[in-house]
């Protein structure tokens, strides 16, 4: 691969853009509950408050939605970057 000062500048050179799955940055969720739990079980916290985290968390996660364009949508994986629930 080529560093940009090396690649030849040509006149008849057209910009290209490539669509690019999953591009933007997102929190996993994956073992959120998991952490939750975990961090919850070291700081000593009871076990009706560790569910309670959990259930909140399970809430958070399954109401994951956002506007575009006055269109609602639900991602389906991990929590954007700088979104309310992030």
């Amino acid at each position: 691969m080529k560093n940009l000062p090396e690649i030849p500048l040509d006149p008849n050179l057209r910009f290209v853009s490539f669509d690019i799955e999953k591009m933007y940055s997102n929190i996993p969720t994956d073992d959120l509950i998991k952490i939750i739990k975990s961090m919850s079980l070291e700081q000593s916290h009871n076990e009706k408050l560790i569910n309670e985290l959990i259930n909140i968390a399970h809430t958070i996660l399954e109401q994951n939605y956002f506007n575009f364009q006055n269109s609602f949508y639900v991602q389906k994986t991990g929590l954007a970057m700088g979104a309310h629930t992030s």
